[in-house]
């Protein structure tokens, strides 16, 4: 799809927009060894039932979990608990605090 005028402006365009094409395809391209055959089935049949390719509906998962996992915030006191779960029987205990004081007025 070479431009037809022959301008540098317009040759320029058309470079830097193959380019770009050429640069999203390498981008894009994600090659998985030893698949499942199962999966691979089960995600053939799901891409039909959404009325899409395999590619499609490989990248529509990735974006739906990839968009979750960011949306959720990291939780300090989850992570401790995920750390120290192969310890059965272990919990921390409770903390009781004191009341919380007055407000100085300063008057």
């Amino acid at each position: 799809m070479e431009p037809t005028s022959e301008t540098t402006f317009d040759r320029a365009v058309w470079y830097l927009d193959s380019l770009c094409r050429l640069f999203q395809q390498a981008l894009f391209r994600i090659t998985v060894l030893y698949f499942c055959i199962h999966k691979t089935l089960c995600l053939e049949q799901r891409a039909i039932e959404h009325g899409q390719s395999i590619e499609a509906e490989i990248k529509a998962i990735l974006q739906s979990v990839l968009t979750a996992e960011m949306s959720t915030k990291p939780n300090l006191a989850k992570a401790i608990e995920k750390h120290f779960v192969h310890l059965d029987g272990f919990e921390l205990p409770e903390i009781t605090r004191e009341p919380m004081r007055t407000t100085p007025t300063f008057e």
